[in-house]
């Protein structure tokens, strides 16, 4: 199902030590989506508190810091964002085990299908739309709640 979402609303992420690769990212993908790019964990962390990230894209393998690692920091300071990991590694039990878990959304080897990553970015928007959406709702719903409540009383 595709929502009446404009895309660019919700801003991507992508992080790799590698900043060429972090370039073709943002060359790729800043038509449809609002992209942003960091080289480092840090950078990545830094860029989260100031920006309303809704989809983190991160390598799995950087020096300092893991993608797994930058996913667990990141979220604490914003719990809806959506992460999706790239590598090029086989490690693909502790990525299973990440998406089981819930730490990830999914993950995408390298090199990556540009088609497949798009569809991904899009699904992943949809994800943080809707759990933003919901939180919106419920607080919503609480008000009326507490509404209705002060009436019955009142």
């Amino acid at each position: 199902m595709r929502y009446a979402i404009d895309y660019r609303e919700y801003p991507v992420l992508f992080v790799d030590d590698e900043s060429d690769l972090v370039e073709t990212l943002r060359l790729n993908y800043e038509r449809d989506f609002t992209v942003l790019g960091a080289t480092s964990g840090e950078e990545a962390l830094a860029v989260v508190s100031g920006e309303p990230v809704a989809v983190l894209v991160t390598d799995q393998r950087m020096p300092g810091m893991s993608g797994l690692e930058v996913i667990a920091r990141a979220r604490e300071v914003r719990p809806a964002l959506v992460p999706i990991i790239l590598t090029g590694y086989t490690e693909v039990e502790a990525l299973v085990d990440a998406v089981n878990r819930g730490d990830i959304h999914r993950y995408i080897f390298k090199p990556w299908d540009s088609r497949e990553l798009r569809i991904a970015l899009c699904i992943a928007i949809e994800k943080s739309y809707l759990v933003q959406e919901n939180a919106r709702l419920s607080r919503e719903n609480q008000q009326l709640v507490a509404e209705l409540r002060r009436t019955r009383e009142g």
